[in-house]
């Protein structure tokens, strides 16, 4: 069996592996790393979501890098194929690809004590040959959110027309004059339904539950402040940390508490009174929610919108629930709807967060396992396990966020994590894991959190398991407390293993004035050689 080894190995080559990659190659040029994607190109979300429509919900300025800042967006909000672009950008900035296998799924990986290296099979999908990697280091970007997932309808097998899932959509169905079902009305139905409803000749949208569904934030393109970005980057720079601002200010909206429940009820009311406004009469019962709002993820009315979309007379919703497929249409509530096209706008299986991946710690047990029996997933700092030595995962349990930009939450996991593995990048100790007293004590400390938060407010979300109610998806405190906690590594929570006997740190003492300037920095989202340097710079910053 071909054996490939570098330092760090790397599952994943969408947004996550890229920013990972390209902090390596910034901060620790002389490592070694490969990164493994199982698609046939880079890009992750924004390379597997290309339905009509399918466009990004947070501003471009915050939904990018803070180290590949641009202000070449087409618009405020970009559509899936721009962003993949952007994606692919990075990567070839970073020389990525060079160091990247397409097609290469992981079949498992393990931990091997004796040799202190991670062990990873892979499955060459082009070749269909298998091989190994050995590295040090072990890297898991691939998320959570990247299996479809399809109802089980009876009938699926003998429906004569195309049924196509929004996450692997087939650009070769026509859709011109057919009669089309859509089952879902999440965030991809809301992009989908009025995407597509000019050109089929009917369509009936499938509804399980309402959404709160908010007036679009209209962020102009305004020409004279692109070419001042250009020309003076500072104000690229004031322009995301705005955002970023704006952003933030909502987290208030799902916090417990009076002033919560304060910001919940008036921003229900003002959201309640736009959804009445735009959509059909008809409609306004199945339409408005009874929930409290931010207890699932929240929907922007965006162009083309959703909801005036509901007034065309080709456009059906309905609330009756999918029986069952026939040979040529969907039976709901009894009644035979004929269609040619089903399409699937179900979001993706969330119940398994390492979605079949078997990744082996020191005892040889399985990291699912592991969450099994602890009645869910968890990680100290949404990052790292103990029992599984240098394993850090980017996006990994509780890392989500139901506010703003999931690509600020990558930027600082990654960055700590660096931080702790520095002495084994730099050849001073053999690995790092947190004890298990503090994986525990966090981990019970996010559980906490979200007892009694707007997200177990009496609606059904994909952020937690329907059987036990575990929460393995939010992050239960503000972005500003992500990225204050990604600063700092708690020398007490970890092991260390040195390669000499001697007591070391991780890392030494900055003054913590430092600290201020890189939170404007990387709120900004500096490209300069000031903001590479700060970045260096925290890398050593430690709180005992």
């Amino acid at each position: 069996m071909a054996t490939r080894e570098t330092d760090i190995a790397v599952i994943g080559g969408g947004l996550s592996g890229i920013a990972l990659g390209s902090y390596l190659r910034m901060l620790y040029p002389d490592t070694t790393f490969h990164i493994y994607e199982r698609e046939y190109s880079m890009g992750g979300t924004w390379h597997i979501n290309q339905y009509p429509g399918c466009a990004c919900d947070v501003p471009s300025s915050l939904y990018s890098f803070s180290f590949a800042q641009t202000s070449s967006w087409s618009k405020a909000y970009p559509s899936a194929p721009e962003l993949k672009t952007y994606a692919l950008s990075v990567a070839s900035t970073y020389n990525l690809p060079e160091r990247t296998s397409l097609r290469t799924e992981v079949l498992n990986a393990a931990w091997d004590d004796t040799t202190s290296r991670w062990i990873v099979h892979l499955w060459d999908l082009n070749s269909n040959e298998t091989y190994k990697h050995i590295s040090k280091i072990l890297f898991n970007c691939a998320g959570f959110l990247i299996t479809p997932y399809t109802p089980p309808f009876p009938g699926r097998d003998i429906f004569t027309g195309p049924q196509i899932h929004s996450a692997r959509w087939d650009p070769k169905v026509s859709l011109e004059g057919k009669k089309v079902a859509v089952i879902g009305n999440g965030c991809t139905a809301s992009q989908l339904v009025p995407s597509i409803a000019p050109e089929v000749a009917h369509l009936i949208q499938f509804m399980r539950s309402a959404h709160w569904i908010q007036p679009p934030i209209m962020l102009p393109q305004i020409k004279a402040l692109t070419w001042v970005m250009n020309q003076l980057p500072i104000f690229q720079q004031i322009h995301r940390f705005l955002v970023f601002l704006y952003a933030e200010s909502d987290f208030s909206v799902q916090s417990p508490g009076r002033f919560g429940k304060f910001r919940r009820t008036f921003k229900a009311n003002w959201v309640k009174r736009y959804m009445l406004k735009k959509s059909p009469k008809k409609y306004h019962h199945l339409l408005i929610p009874d929930f409290e709002i931010a207890c699932k993820r929240r929907i922007y009315d965006s162009e083309p919108s959703y909801l005036s979309c509901l007034h065309n007379d080709n456009v059906e919703l309905t609330k009756d629930c999918v029986e069952r497929l026939t040979e040529t249409g969907v039976v709901a509530a009894g009644r035979e709807i004929p269609v040619d096209v089903v399409i699937y706008a179900t979001g993706f299986a969330t119940g398994d967060i390492m979605q079949g991946l078997k990744i082996a710690g020191r005892d040889g047990k399985d990291l699912g396992t592991e969450w099994k029996e602890n009645g869910g997933a968890g990680a100290y700092e949404q990052t790292a396990v103990s029992g599984w030595p240098n394993f850090f995962m980017v996006l990994g349990p509780n890392s989500a966020t139901g506010h703003t930009s999931a690509l600020m939450a990558a930027e600082n996991t990654i960055l700590f994590a660096l931080r702790v593995l520095d002495p084994v990048l730099k050849g001073e100790a053999i690995s790092v894991e947190p004890t298990k007293q503090a994986e525990i004590s966090y981990v019970n400390s996010v559980q906490s959190a979200l007892k009694g938060s707007v997200f177990e407010k009496g609606c059904s979300s994909w952020y937690r398991n329907k059987e036990t109610g575990w929460n393995a998806s939010i992050y239960p405190w503000s972005q500003v407390t992500y990225w204050w906690r990604s600063l700092f590594v708690q020398k007490k929570d970890w092991i260390v293993k040195w390669i000499k006997p001697q007591q070391k740190k991780l890392g030494g003492m900055w003054v913590l004035a430092a600290v201020t300037v890189l939170f404007a920095v990387l709120a900004a989202g500096s490209v300069n050689t000031l903001s590479t340097a700060l970045k260096m710079m925290v890398l050593t910053i430690k709180r005992d």
